[in-house]
């Protein structure tokens, strides 16, 4: 009967240890999987504030490419990562993600219709829609660099859409 009560035992702590042991190793992937999400996202957001910057500085949106302007406005990233992040950010951390990506998936539609000699985007609002995305890049860096754990971006790095110490060798 002892012996039987131990196996019994064995097999319950041997279960509890499995399930335990499963769900660390799937905490990880999750965390891997939004680290690597959020390091996309972090390049996304870099090549986009240093467009908008430029077209806020310049005042010309005028994009060298169709191919250019999808590239820097684009929120195919986003759409395809963000259920990675719905779980486990506060709402104020997804709502100046999913607002980011908003208005770059906004420009890129408006700029994509518009020619480039137009009135730009939403000046109608009296918004600067340039600097309001920018505005809306910067706060979104914020939220996925310690996700990506990668080394803060100064605003000055984002409207250059590069990091200094990437250029030094």
């Amino acid at each position: 009967m002892t012996e039987g009560l131990f196996a019994l035992l064995g097999v319950v702590l041997g279960g509890v240890v499995t399930g335990g042991v499963t769900i660390v190793q799937e905490k990880r992937r999750s965390a891997a999987a939004r680290r690597v999400a959020a390091r996309i996202l972090v390049e996304q957001l870099l090549l986009a504030g240093h467009k908008l910057n430029s077209i806020g500085s310049s005042g010309s949106w005028d994009f060298a490419s169709e191919a250019e302007r999808k590239r820097a406005l684009s929120d195919a990233q986003w759409i395809q990562h963000r259920e990675l992040f719905a779980q486990g950010l506060s709402a104020e951390s997804w709502d100046r993600l999913s607002t980011a990506f908003h208005w770059l998936g906004r420009l890129n539609d408006v700029t994509g219709a518009t020619s480039p000699g137009a009135e730009a985007p939403f000046a109608e609002h009296g918004v600067s829609p340039w600097k309001t995305g920018f505005t809306l890049v910067v706060a979104a860096a914020k939220v996925l660099v310690p996700i990506a754990e990668v080394q803060p971006l100064s605003v000055a790095e984002i409207a250059q859409g590069y990091r200094k110490e990437s250029l030094q060798t």
